[in-house]
């Protein structure tokens, strides 16, 4: 799992140090990331919307969620019930 902000590398290796952060938070200040995973719709929009994209091992999305309430155990748990739908046969 890799997360994305618009923050420098900088504000990003500070808040997974001081927040214990489990995964890599790559700075997308281009808002490239951001304009082609939609959670932009322009260059000029000041903060991403927090979107989840589960992609296969050649890059393809196979799952897309707009989260609009971060829930920790709902939303994760939610994208685990449905990978075991797609790939448990």
């Amino acid at each position: 799992m890799i997360g994305c902000s618009f923050d420098s590398t900088m504000d990003n290796y500070a808040f997974i140090s001081v927040n214990d952060y489990q995964y890599s938070i790559w700075s997308d200040q281009g808002k490239d990331l951001a304009l082609y995973y939609e959670a932009a719709t322009s260059k000029s929009q000041g903060m991403p919307s927090r979107v989840t994209a589960v992609l296969d091992p050649d890059g393809n999305w196979i799952l897309k969620y707009v989260v609009q309430f971060f829930n920790e155990k709902g939303h994760p748990g939610q994208v685990l019930d449905d990978l075991e739908k797609l790939l448990v046969p």
